[in-house]
């Protein structure tokens, strides 16, 4: 029977042991769309973990899979460990979002982003250390808009040479090869994902994208000028 109200975000969480890419697949599914998947590491045991005879494979086949991998415990971690820890996932998987914490303590727009709706009323630049003042480092978000048409090769290769600490990206934007409908823009780590989504109709046709960034990561100047360059008519 259909629910007359949908959750708007599923967070599935998984074992110890779990397959996540497997578990991943299942967003594909009608009617969803995976915002990621998130591994949580322990600073002082990852080297142990990976060499174990039993759970070793497992647990890198879960740091490969991951779009956003949380380092924990840093706070016990001696200085070696974490270096250990970082030089491990760095090599598992370079292309996934690193984020260090303690207590497992981490700002939500990291995991899960924040709704699309929210994302696309922002238009500046602005530091955040989180609700309440939570103890957890603070994040930059910057967002863009652009009523010309953008080509979409051009702006993936701007999403490509974004640095590493931009964290996420979502947008709603005009191509120029689906000029009828919005296409979707999602963007966490290395994976990319452009959907169709609902026509413009009579609406304003307008592109706009939102980055969320760690501390220092955003040059508003620059990413101005370079998403810029993707439009059609700026170019």
């Amino acid at each position: 029977r259909e629910q007359e109200s949908r959750p708007q975000l599923l967070i599935i969480e998984a074992s110890g042991v779990a397959n996540t890419a497997l578990l991943a697949s299942h967003a594909m599914i009608p009617g969803f769309r995976l915002e990621g998947i998130v591994t949580v590491v322990d600073a002082e045991t990852i080297g142990e973990r990976l060499s174990d005879d039993y759970v070793g494979t497992t647990v890198q086949r879960q740091i490969e899979a991951a779009d956003v991998l949380v380092i924990n415990k840093t706070d016990l971690a001696g200085t070696g460990d974490l270096e250990r820890a970082s030089e491990l996932i760095g090599a598992l998987a370079p292309g996934s979002l690193v984020v260090e914490a303690v207590n497992a303590q981490v700002p939500i727009v990291f995991l899960v982003g924040e709704s699309l709706e929210s994302d696309l009323d922002l238009f500046e630049v602005r530091n955040s250390s989180g609700d309440g003042g939570e103890p957890h480092a603070a994040h930059e978000t910057w967002s863009w808009e652009c009523d010309s048409v953008i080509n979409r090769d051009r702006f993936e290769a701007v999403l490509e040479s974004l640095p590493d600490r931009v964290l996420r990206v979502k947008g709603v934007v005009n191509f120029d090869a689906s000029p009828i409908h919005r296409s979707i823009i999602q963007r966490v780590g290395s994976r990319l994902a452009i959907s169709q989504g609902a026509a413009w109709g009579s609406d304003r046709v307008i592109s706009r994208v939102v980055l969320i960034g760690l501390p220092n990561s955003i040059n508003p100047e620059a990413l101005t000028e370079a998403f810029n360059a993707a439009a059609i008519s700026l170019a």
